[in-house]
This record gives C-alpha cells, sequence and structure tokens, in this order.
C-alpha cells in the first residue's frame, strides 16, 4: 500500500474508532463513507470508484443501520479491521472475500431492522383492527 493511501485509511480507522467509543453513530456512518470512498479510489479503476460511488449515494439510506443499531458500527469497525489486516498483508483475496462478507453482514442488519419494524407495523395494525372491532 502507498504511503498516502496507508496514511489515510490509518487515519479513519482511528476516527471510526472513536465513533464507536462514543456511540456516535451519525458520525461513524459519515467517517464510514469516507473510509469505503477512500478504498475505491485507491483502486485506479475511474470507472470502478465512479459506478461505486454512484450506487453509494442511490443506497444512502443503508447508512440508517448505523443510527437504528447501536451494535452496528461496532460490528462494522471490527470487519473493517479485518478487511485493513488483509490489504496490510497485500492479500488481496482476503480482503476481497472479508469485503463481500462485510456487505453481507450490513444487509443482514438492515434486513433485520425491516423485519422488526415491519413486525411492530404488524402489531400496530392488529392492534388498531382489535380496538375497531370491540368497539
Amino acid at each position: 500500500m502507498a504511503c498516502d493511501f496507508r496514511f489515510a485509511m490509518m487515519q479513519r480507522m482511528r476516527r471510526m474508532q472513536a465513533a464507536v467509543h462514543t456511540h456516535d453513530g451519525p458520525r461513524f456512518s459519515e467517517i464510514n463513507h469516507e473510509f469505503h470512498r477512500t478504498i475505491v479510489a485507491g483502486c485506479g479503476n475511474d470507472m470502478l470508484r465512479e459506478m461505486t460511488m454512484d450506487i453509494w449515494q442511490r443506497r444512502s439510506g443503508f447508512q440508517r443501520v448505523f443510527r437504528m443499531d447501536p451494535d452496528r458500527p461496532a460490528k462494522s469497525q471490527r470487519e473493517h479491521e479485518g478487511i485493513m489486516a488483509a490489504l496490510r498483508d497485500q492479500d488481496a483475496e482476503r480482503a476481497a472475500k472479508l469485503a463481500l462478507l462485510h456487505k453481507r453482514s450490513v444487509g443482514e442488519s438492515v434486513t433485520d431492522l425491516v423485519d422488526e419494524a415491519a413486525s411492530c407495523d404488524g402489531a400496530v395494525a392488529a392492534a388498531e383492527e382489535a380496538r375497531a372491532w370491540s368497539a
């Protein structure tokens, strides 16, 4: 890894860790975006960088998971640490595998939040219906 890239990534890792320690989900989300943008920018493929950032912008709702799930920032940070270790070791295969697992893990967290919200909505609707029938 180039020194500038390594320094930028170490900075972001420290800042994300601080956000985890202070339980600042919105701040973690902001730095997380910088972290991912820096990794993609370092790949040297402008088309991949533009496509990835375009997708990121379109799916920015996924970042809400850091505000809604208090455990998600710490879990993401641990996943990021694994990815960074693979990058430091210049193990592209392991880094790619860990990045995919990270994306799946975030996706599962989002799915859990959506399922939980649907369950709550269903319970509210059932209670309203029961009230309507008992009136």
